[in-house]
């Protein structure tokens, strides 16, 4: 119910984007004067090029593809679609989502028993599985219970193949994370893209060396990878 009277706020602000993975968004904002660009993200669902183009042609201009794609599925949308394209290269994404509150039903999964690891001076709720040794955050508010992946996506020294496919956007997801975390991540990956602009071999020979602002400031127990850029999916 309160969907088109925050769309007309978000045009009396002026936003410059707004992210939408529900089509009633589109309605509301095609009746406005000077529609804002929207951005489609549906999160596991924004999976091929067929779907980028089919919601382009409903009013997106940008698509935000699914985290649990590789690379060759990337740049084969990339290739394919009509609109622009946007990956995420850093942050910690939601495995699991649900619109209740289940931290108190949450002790016991695959049957069996995982602690719960209060962080009292990072105030944040962790998942431990000692099998795996990953720990993963939990978030829980009045939409439902949120639990994260338990590494980082970090593409900082893996960003070539997706610049020379001219991606249009790169994503540095920063929840659950301070803002001068969040702060330098964007200096470092604006200086990774600004410096293959200039010359993709000097990013190429410096690239690795990007990374250590990022890895000084990491949390401990949130080691990088680099996602499924090179995995194959099974669903």
């Amino acid at each position: 119910n309160a969907v088109e009277s925050y769309i007309e706020f978000l045009h009396e602000i002026k936003v410059d984007r707004i992210i939408f993975g529900d089509p009633a968004v589109i309605m509301f904002v095609k009746n406005q004067d000077n529609p804002i660009p929207l951005n489609w993200d549906a999160e596991t669902l924004v999976t091929n090029y067929f779907q980028c183009n089919y919601w382009g042609k409903k009013g997106a201009k940008r698509a935000q593809l699914a985290r649990e794609l590789n690379l060759e599925e990337i740049l084969n949308i990339k290739a394919n679609a009509n609109v622009e394209i946007e990956v995420q290269v850093h942050g910690m994404t939601c495995m699991f989502q649900s619109k209740r509150m289940l931290l108190g039903n949450y002790y016991t999964f695959q049957e069996r028993q995982l602690k719960i690891e209060r962080n009292l001076v990072a105030d944040e709720l962790l998942l431990y599985d000692e099998e795996r040794d990953n720990k993963y955050p939990v978030f829980e508010d009045y939409n439902g219970t949120h639990i994260m992946s338990p590494h980082d996506i970090c593409l900082i020294e893996e960003l070539e193949p997706l610049l020379e496919a001219g991606i249009d956007a790169l994503k540095i997801d920063g929840v659950l994370q301070s803002e001068e975390y969040i702060n330098v991540c964007t200096e470092q990956y604006r200086e990774a893209i600004d410096l293959y602009n200039e010359d993709p071999e000097a990013y190429d020979d410096e690239k690795f060396m990007l990374v250590d602002p990022i890895e000084a400031i990491q949390p401990e127990h949130r080691p990088f990878d680099e996602g499924f850029l090179y995995k194959q999916t099974v669903y």
